[in-house]
């Protein structure tokens, strides 16, 4: 990639739903950042119909085959080429897609399937919401969890953990939860694989699941386990699940339970606060074989990726042994200085566009992330070994909250807002100013 000291256009495909003669549409705004203004260089409008969708009543949009034409992938390929840059692909920056919300179904379609091989650059997806996420640059921590019950993952987990080893290096620490009648035959699996450091936590048949309330047994579990850890990423190999027009995914029977036929299904938002409590940067997901539902696994990463403040990844392997694209994956994630996303038609990642270089943000963008940033304690607490499971849980719970307040900021602009609202948001605003004074305070004791 180039070197510079100036900060890099950012280049973007901003979909959003509209209206096309009283048709639902999706309008592509393809737009370059440049100092501190974004200024749209083409655009175009299509009908949902050409991307798979139904507006026939009674067709269930999770049934439908979703894509992007292909004349569409030209356009953007087209348009890209002619955007200035001069290096080879595999030095050239990045790509960015992003999906202005609210944009229902447009999250499910696999954008990166199609028009990665066309622009043969990275294509990444921008987060709605910018603060930039605390990373740790000592061990990697990450949770595996197999808890798919009944549908079955092939030869997935081995898979991942190749990639994970490959990825991540020597700094993994993996923590695996499995079904308990799974957990034989993956020690066997794992017993020839080096992995640093690896603990495979066994469920009981005796556990007491009455006390996971309404919460899902499994991410209670794992919250349980590790109450007294720092995670870095949470990998789920996972069935996907359509609830209605909303994406979830599905975990087994309550741990201790083999056989159980039964599943649980865990939305977005349940995600998003087992992150927060777990302390966790990054998530990631792969698609088994035999995914149940594609929509559904789609829909929740977009939905995943676009709220939470932090980097969401989606594996879409060609076949269950390929892992070489996830490794990819990994490394660029748990890097701890920015770093050349992989180039890759099988994964789909949110991420922070500081992750990869200095990027040319719009002022107003700018402006909300630098007002976010942790102080230098905070950071070299991160960078520390064995960083304090309750500071990593406040961390990420003021990133969560700064994001949603960025949105809220940069949202009232266009709309009008209740003074309930601003005050609801004045209030938080404090209180995060409050809780980061907290933080700060210990890390500055512990320097």
């Amino acid at each position: 990639m180039r070197t510079s000291t100036e900060a890099r256009p950012l280049r973007v495909a901003r979909v959003a739903l509209t209206r096309e003669q009283g048709r639902l549409a999706a309008q592509i705004q393809l737009v370059t950042n440049r100092q501190g203004r974004g200024d749209i260089e083409a655009e175009r409008v299509d009908d949902l119909s050409r991307y798979g969708f139904s507006q026939a009543e009674g067709v269930k949009t999770a049934d439908l085959e979703l894509h992007v034409p292909q004349d569409v992938v030209s356009w953007i390929a087209d348009q890209h080429r002619c955007d200035g840059q001069l290096e080879a692909p595999e030095e050239r920056d990045p790509f960015w897609l992003h999906l202005v919300k609210p944009c229902a179904a447009l999250g499910a379609v696999p954008w990166e399937r199609f028009v990665q091989p066309a622009i043969e650059v990275p294509f990444l997806r921008l987060p709605d919401v910018l603060p930039e996420p605390q990373r740790r640059s000592s061990a990697f921590r990450v949770v595996l969890c197999l808890a798919t019950g009944p549908q079955g993952l092939g030869e997935s987990p081995s898979a991942v953990v190749r990639a994970l080893l490959d990825g991540v290096g020597d700094t993994l620490q993996l923590h695996v939860f499995t079904d308990q009648e799974d957990e034989a035959p993956l020690r066997g699996l794992l017993r020839d694989l080096r992995v640093p450091a690896l603990t495979v936590h066994r469920s009981s048949a005796g556990m007491d699941t009455e006390q996971y309330g309404s919460e899902n047994p499994w991410l209670s579990w794992i919250q349980r386990e590790l109450a007294e850890h720092t995670v870095d990423a949470v990998h789920f190999v996972a069935h996907g699940c359509a609830l209605g027009d909303e994406g979830a995914i599905l975990t087994g029977g309550s741990p201790g339970s083999p056989g159980a036929r039964h599943t649980h299904v865990v939305q977005s938002g349940a995600l998003r606060d087992f992150l927060i409590r777990l302390g966790a940067l990054a998530v990631g997901f792969t698609r088994p074989p035999g995914n149940r539902s594609d929509y559904g696994l789609w829909r929740l990463v977009d939905d995943l990726g676009s709220m939470r403040a932090g980097p969401v990844l989606l594996h879409d392997p060609a076949e269950a042994r390929e892992v070489n694209d996830l490794a990819q994956g990994y490394r660029f994630l748990s890097s701890a200085v920015p770093a050349r996303p992989p180039a890759s038609p099988h994964l789909v990642i949110f991420a922070h566009p500081a992750q990869v270089a200095d990027f040319d943000l719009t002022r107003d963008v700018q402006e909300l992330i630098d007002m976010f940033r942790p102080s230098p304690e905070v950071r070299t607490e991160f960078a520390r070994e064995g960083t304090p499971g309750w500071i990593s849980t406040a961390q990420r719970y003021i990133e969560q909250s700064e994001a949603e307040l960025a949105r809220f900021k940069r949202s009232s602009g266009q709309r009008v807002t209740s003074e309930t609202e601003i005050a609801f948001q004045q209030g938080r605003q404090v209180a995060l100013e409050r809780i980061r004074a907290v933080i700060h305070r210990h890390t500055e004791n512990h320097r």
